[in-house]
């Protein structure tokens, strides 16, 4: 049985979202602002999260941005808005619908959500992915081909991809045996992924990736030179 987490703060609608979950046997959690929500997702971990674009405490698009549930939400709205499909689509496994619509139309969302959100999840190999740690106990597998680099400061580590970074408590020896031959150090702060490189200069002893220019460190010039020339 899927576990929902309804966000709703309007009352005919937590009742309409609750009978059309309840028809097709699905476990309901309540919550009415983010801060509700946020309590409940301490001690509890739901399937699937539907939560109400406007709620009391804020947009839902701000709060999950900052705090990734790591797991589908679908965010409903009564306002046809079209700057909310560029909302949703920053946030993994999220979509949008305009209210009202079809218990069907729900249902179908719910289940194909869930069923790409489990597909992806299945197909990423453990040894090609960085699994870190978000919030409320969730893990979210970042695989390497998206990873750009990665810059650490004593045991953490900010890991960017081309949405968006992560920081973790990871330290570069740590990150060192986790990754693969795509990734090379550059720096005594710096990990690189070869395949995101977009200029290098010896002659300045730089590399350039997304706009970003980093420094090569004098002890990694050689073996950074040996291990891209294997790349090519």
């Amino acid at each position: 049985m899927l576990k929902v987490l309804i966000i709703e703060d309007d009352i005919i609608w937590q009742i309409k979202l609750q009978v059309m979950l309840e028809e097709f046997e699905f476990s309901i959690l309540l919550a009415t602002s983010m801060a509700e929500a946020r309590q409940l997702l301490l001690s509890t971990l739901p399937d699937i999260i539907l939560a109400d674009v406007r709620l009391p405490d804020g947009l839902a698009f701000d709060f999950f941005k900052v705090n990734p549930p790591g797991i589908p939400v679908i965010f409903v709205t009564e306002f046809a808005d079209k700057h909310y499909i560029g909302q949703t689509l920053s946030i993994p496994f999220s979509s949008f619908y305009v209210k009202p619509f079809h218990p069907l139309t729900l249902l179908a969302a719910i289940k194909g959500a869930n069923a790409a959100y489990r597909l992806m999840n299945d197909n990423i190999q453990p040894e090609r992915a960085l699994i870190v740690p978000l919030r409320y106990g969730q893990k979210i597998a970042i695989p390497f081909d998206k990873i750009h680099f990665i810059e650490v400061e004593g045991n953490y580590s900010t890991i960017q991809t081309g949405e968006r970074e992560y920081v973790q408590k990871l330290s570069l020896s740590k990150l060192l045996s986790l990754l693969d031959e795509r990734f090379v150090q550059i720096h005594k702060s710096v990990l690189v992924n070869k395949d995101f490189i977009q200029r290098i200069s010896l002659n300045e002893n730089t590399v350039t990736i997304r706009k970003r220019t980093f420094e090569i460190g004098r002890s990694f010039r050689r073996l950074f030179i040996e291990k891209y020339k294997e790349h090519l």
